[in-house]
């Protein structure tokens, strides 16, 4: 039996080079941060944690590094913290749903500004999207608490 040798010339390194190249602008297209285009702004972002114990709401302080404990994203430095009463739901005897709260904790609305980009509903940090109600895990200086997006208001400069 004779054998044939597969022969690679010139034509068939220009067709692979080309569809290498129509692969490379078709991922760049499908994948590219289409947020680019728009500028970075200063934002007020309210995160609203409903039961945190007293003792690690007090640790939060004016300054403190905010960050997503999740997706590992800076959010930026406090810049407000106020403690009130924490909000916990109960079931009454009558089956209906009761705002009660704890003797020994308190919840916490803390205002972060971040820099961020716009998008159609919310702001974009770096990779990660943040929305109102986008529910997180935030570290807040030491202390790591569980809340969620409750404002996003633009700094006007």
């Amino acid at each position: 039996m004779e054998k044939k040798k597969a022969r690679f010339n010139v034509v068939d390194a220009i067709i692979v080079a080309v569809v290498i190249a129509a692969v490379g602008i078709v991922g760049m297209q499908l994948f590219s941060d289409r947020a680019s285009t728009e500028t970075v702004s200063w934002y007020h972002v309210s995160f609203f944690c409903e039961d945190v114990p007293g003792h690690e709401a007090e640790l939060i302080k004016k300054g403190d590094a905010v960050t997503d404990d999740d997706k590992k994203v800076s959010l930026g430095v406090v810049e407000t913290v106020e403690l009130g009463p924490s909000q916990n739901y109960v079931e009454t005897a009558e089956g209906q749903l009761k705002l009660t709260s704890k003797e020994d904790a308190n919840s916490v609305t803390l205002v972060a500004r971040v820099s961020a980009k716009e998008f159609e509903h919310g702001i974009t940090v770096g990779v990660a999207r943040y929305g109102v109600g986008h529910s997180l895990a935030l570290r807040a200086g030491n202390t790591k608490i569980f809340g969620r997006v409750s404002g996003i208001e633009k700094i006007e400069e």
